[in-house]
């Protein structure tokens, strides 16, 4: 009996609040309609290059496998993949304990023959004395000349023997040529590497775009130029190197290397698109090119209407002009000059999306 009794307790209190809900109108919305702050800019007209998208692939500008000049055995690695090196670091060193020893030997053998030729001198300078005192023969004078410049002779021979041996045994210590990163390290402790074996490999942290673009655009771009490079992550303002002279016979194409600067995000064979001229200026409504968004793989604006609503408007781009992009819009006079798109805030909206705008530009 208790547990009817809360049953029916409970039906008889909560019954108000359903008769309440029933009353409500339905028209009634229990929230205010989402309005959204932007910022506009006006469409501009004016001339820009048409554009073709080609793709290509980031890499160092300079790169290098260092090798060894003299064989022996890594005695150590001071680096490992990654590690950013100096001009002149070590990256590692072979054993040169039988280098040590030759060396040793020859620094004894210079030594003597400076001695050598020290006493050669002084013995030259007392008999060319007493020679011109008519003390001694020319026989005499001429032997002790003769002495002098073999001393000469076994010391300088002597010494270049020791700066060779030295230079061998610098040469034990396997350096950069570079500034910038290590991207590879070929050799571990205790291995044997041959004269000329790639101990590691050091780039640049400066990065170049290699694409091949077509024979029909080589009228518009040329070394020098500046051209836009995109990656998934950013957007780079490059400048042409170089276009090679010799292109593909059977397909035309000509290599194009384009100067990316220095950037710790890029990566060598990171995927690029490259926009390259294709053609004479043109001239055509120009809009922001953050105001160009994607919707449904359609890229287009948004306009704002008179009701401070807005409405997707599909484009065309052509070109591109700076900061701005040169387009057209797929229906003809959908989008005119002095048009309002939106600027900032245009990835928050919608077709028909309520706006209030906090700031216009132009």
């Amino acid at each position: 009996m208790k547990k009817c009794f809360l049953v029916i307790l409970i039906i008889l209190l909560f019954i108000p609040f359903l008769v309440s809900a029933q009353k409500q109108p339905s028209g009634i919305s229990s929230s205010k309609e989402r309005v959204v702050l932007v910022t506009v800019e006006k469409v501009s007209e004016g001339m820009s290059f048409p554009t073709m998208m080609i793709t290509g692939s980031a890499y160092f500008s300079e790169s290098s496998e260092v090798a060894a000049e003299s064989a022996g055995k890594v005695l150590k690695v001071y680096v490992n993949e990654g590690d950013a090196v100096e001009i002149g670091q070590p990256l590692a060193s072979l054993d040169d304990s039988l280098l040590s020893y030759s060396v040793s030997s020859a620094e004894a053998s210079t030594k003597q023959a400076k001695s050598n030729l020290d006493k050669a001198l002084r013995d030259f300078n007392r008999n060319k004395a007493l020679y011109n005192q008519h003390s001694i023969s020319q026989q005499k004078y001429q032997d002790s000349l003769t002495d002098y410049t073999n001393a000469q002779s076994m010391y300088i021979s002597s010494l270049s023997q020791q700066k060779q041996l030295e230079t061998q045994k610098d040469k034990m210590v396997i350096k950069s040529p570079l500034k910038g990163v290590v991207i590879s390290k070929n050799v571990e402790v205790g291995e044997w590497v041959n004269s000329g074996g790639v101990v590691a490999g050091v780039a640049t942290l400066t990065y170049e775009a290699k694409v091949y673009i077509p024979e029909t655009v080589l009228p518009y771009i040329k070394a020098g130029q500046s051209v836009t490079v995109k990656t998934s992550r950013k957007e780079y303002t490059g400048k042409v190197l170089s276009i090679n002279s010799k292109g593909d016979p059977a397909t035309r194409l000509f290599l194009t290397r384009i100067d990316l600067g220095q950037d710790p995000d890029l990566k060598e064979g990171v995927f690029v698109i490259a926009l390259i001229p294709s053609g004479s200026k043109i001239h055509s409504l120009l809009v922001p090119r953050d105001a160009v968004v994607e919707r449904n793989s359609v890229k287009g604006v948004f306009k704002v209407s008179e009701d401070e609503r807005v409405r997707f408007i599909p484009v065309k781009i052509i070109g591109y002009n700076g900061g701005y992009a040169a387009v057209s819009s797929v229906t003809e006079g959908s989008l005119k000059k002095d048009d309002q798109i939106v600027l900032d805030g245009n990835n928050a909206v919608n077709n028909g999306v309520k706006i209030k705008i906090t700031s216009k530009i132009g």
